[in-house]
């Protein structure tokens, strides 16, 4: 029997080449999976090799403040509040080139994030006001549209999903004030708020190897923040303060506000901040005699 207890032995990756990323995702192209990293001046970046060499793309027409998600139905990268007055677009070619797709209030919190749908549609949330709090569904990524409103925080800052080995698939979004957390049983279900925590902002979520894994930050006073993470076997039933285990960087914790992203992928969880760097955590569990095992795909 063995017990998991989170992603830990972070190892650190080599440096991305571009400041303060804003947008992060994956996406495939000649057979190769790619990560791109994206921010608003138009640079762009990826690696095929979990970040052990990078590529810079040429500045691309736009530029964007959202997440990027990748479609295998129709092969297409879409990127949301970015473009024009933060609306949103798509690629067709790898990231070559995009084409904006409309939208876009001039809000940085427009469509902040996007996730691909097993059934190659896209759910984006929605946040900054005007009409626009709550959640979105695309079903080729071109046009959009709301499909719930939800306005329990300013703005739902990421989602994504997982859940299926444990028997229900779950989209999750999260928020960046008082440790939100919503979750649908749909791409296009209307979702609930399923956690809260005083004085915690969630800033990355992501699944792998039958675990949820929440990061961010508490505010502890004095404009101080502490870094905490948290993981959840039950499909976000219940969390486990796992904060010991949070990424670090030379030994020292990443800081909390500098988290950008944190995914999994392969069996690895990655973890980015605002100051080129990414971390790489295995997940591993002991068991009953307390012996590790690092759990990977590979």
């Amino acid at each position: 029997m063995y017990l998991s207890f989170g992603p830990t032995n972070w190892t650190e990756a080599s440096d991305y080449p571009i400041d303060f990323v804003q947008g992060i995702g994956y996406y495939k192209q000649n057979g190769l999976d790619h990560w791109i990293f994206g921010k608003n001046n138009y640079e762009y970046c990826y690696t095929t090799n979990l970040g052990q060499s990078w590529t810079q793309l040429s500045s691309s027409a736009y530029h964007t403040h959202g997440s990027f998600a990748y479609s295998d139905v129709y092969s297409r990268l879409v990127s949301v509040n970015g473009g024009i007055n933060n609306g949103n677009m798509y690629s067709d070619n790898a990231a070559s080139t995009f084409t904006f797709a409309g939208g876009g209030n001039g809000s940085y919190d427009y469509l902040p994030a996007v996730v691909a749908n097993p059934d190659g549609s896209f759910t984006a949330t929605g946040g900054g006001g005007n009409g626009y709090q709550g959640f979105w569904h695309s079903t080729d990524g071109t046009s959009w549209s709301k499909f719930q409103t939800l306005t329990t925080v300013s703005a739902w800052q990421g989602i994504t999903y997982g859940g299926t080995d444990l028997g229900q698939t779950k989209w999750m979004a999260w928020a960046d004030g008082n440790g939100l957390l919503a979750a649908s049983t749909g791409p296009s279900s209307n979702f609930s708020v399923i956690k809260t925590g005083t004085n915690k902002y969630a800033l990355g979520l992501a699944y792998g190897n039958s675990v949820w894994v929440l990061a961010g930050q508490t505010y502890v006073g004095n404009n101080n923040y502490e870094p905490f993470l948290e993981i959840s076997k039950d499909n976000g039933v219940s969390w486990t303060d796992i904060s010991d285990n949070y990424p670090e960087e030379n030994g020292s914790v990443v800081g909390a506000v500098a988290l950008k992203g944190l995914v999994f992928y392969n069996g690895w969880f990655i973890a980015v901040n605002n100051t080129n760097k990414v971390l790489l955590g295995k997940m591993i569990c002991r068991n009953i005699f307390g012996e590790k095992k690092i759990f990977s795909s590979k």
